[in-house]
């Protein structure tokens, strides 16, 4: 299956440089939910919050696929 010669035929396109320049504006993980703690007067409630998660990719970042999606 992975034979040395056959590397020799497929370039590595993992390597190559992504000349197309785009950036991801929001890339992470929607509707995370996390156990908080609220204290207020005296009291404690424990509650599951919910919140997105997620960072923007500049274009010179590698790995970039929008047809992933």
């Amino acid at each position: 299956m992975n034979a040395p010669e056959m590397n020799r035929l497929l370039p590595d396109v993992q390597s190559s440089a992504d000349i197309r320049g785009l950036a991801i504006d929001a890339a992470g993980v929607l509707g995370l939910r996390y156990p908080v703690l609220l204290r207020s007067a005296g009291r404690e409630l424990t509650v599951a919050a919910q919140w997105p998660m997620t960072v923007a990719v500049p274009a010179a970042v590698k790995g970039n696929n929008p047809q992933s999606s």
